[in-house]
């Protein structure tokens, strides 16, 4: 199989599952391991970042990226799955609203907010998913979770359709943030169309579709779209000298002059070793390897 390590920034279609999509690359591509960084719901579209081979361990740190996503939604209904694909379960007269309103009500959800998560989701409720729960129609309690966001920005808004741009952290739904902006508009929301536009530094202007990457893989140039992993991720670097290298691929603790956390480790010439963990008392250990 094709030797490949790194990330392709690929714009998945709308319409198609992420598990889809990825599995569809990794037949193409020919890589024994390849992940998805967040997965978008069938109906969004946009920018979803692909690990392939030993990048596949970092994964989980481009998933933690900043997200950007270009949301429209209409007011006066709700759904059971909060977007297009579900059934209608309430509806509501919508009023006449003002530019003014609209976006008064999105700054309301600026910064750290409780949010409950779809019933139509990926979460897991002991051992179960959320979506599997509701659709065998058996209530269960979601309670509500922390989430962040960083921005709203109004874009469009006509009768009862608005569009908006939000830049949020891992873990925020933007379909619950669609339902709670029509409860906020004393209304109900659902969202009608999605594009994620960035995930942390990747971003939908050099995206690949699926029909570009089959083409580099035809024309043996696949190579140049995958990208270095350690270049997307929100890591800060440390840099062992020799004698500290050895010690640190022995599993050899170090004293590092650094704060608490995880960091990425290189060595003089630049080489990824891994991610390391610097404990409260400056010890650093490695936590994964990258080679």
């Amino acid at each position: 199989m094709m030797e490949l390590n790194g990330v392709i920034n690929f714009y998945k279609e709308k319409g198609q599952t992420s598990f889809k999509a990825v599995h569809q690359l990794k037949r193409i591509l020919s890589v024994q391991k390849i992940g998805h960084t967040g997965t978008l719901d069938p109906l969004a579209q946009g920018d979803l970042p692909v690990c392939l081979g030993k990048a596949t361990r970092t994964s989980m740190y481009i998933m933690d990226s900043t997200k950007e996503y270009l949301c429209t939604m209409k007011l006066g209904f709700e759904t059971d799955t909060l977007d297009l694909e579900g059934n209608i379960t309430r509806q509501s007269k919508t009023e006449i609203y003002d530019e003014k309103r609209i976006k008064n009500c999105l700054k309301t959800f600026i910064g750290d907010t409780m949010q409950i998560p779809p019933a139509y989701s990926a979460i897991k409720i002991n051992g179960k998913k959320l979506y599997q729960y509701a659709r065998n129609n058996q209530e269960i309690e979601i309670k509500a979770r922390p989430v962040h966001i960083d921005q709203i920005i109004l874009k469009n808004f006509d009768k009862d359709e608005i569009s908006f741009l939000v830049t949020c952290e891992k873990g925020t739904y933007i379909r619950s943030l669609c339902r709670d902006i029509g409860y906020g508009l004393n209304s109900y929301g659902t969202m009608t169309e999605l594009i994620r536009q960035k995930t942390g530094k990747f971003s939908i202007d050099n995206a690949h579709t699926l029909e570009d990457i089959i083409k580099h893989v035809e024309s043996g140039t696949v190579n140049s779209i995958v990208e270095n992993a350690d270049d997307y991720m929100k890591l800060e670097v440390i840099t062992l000298n020799e004698q500290e290298r050895l010690d640190y691929l022995k599993g050899i603790k170090l004293p590092v002059a650094v704060k608490e956390g995880e960091y990425l480790i290189k060595d003089t010439s630049f080489f990824t070793l891994g991610i390391g963990v610097v404990s409260h008392e400056g010890m650093l250990k490695s936590k994964k390897r990258l080679f």
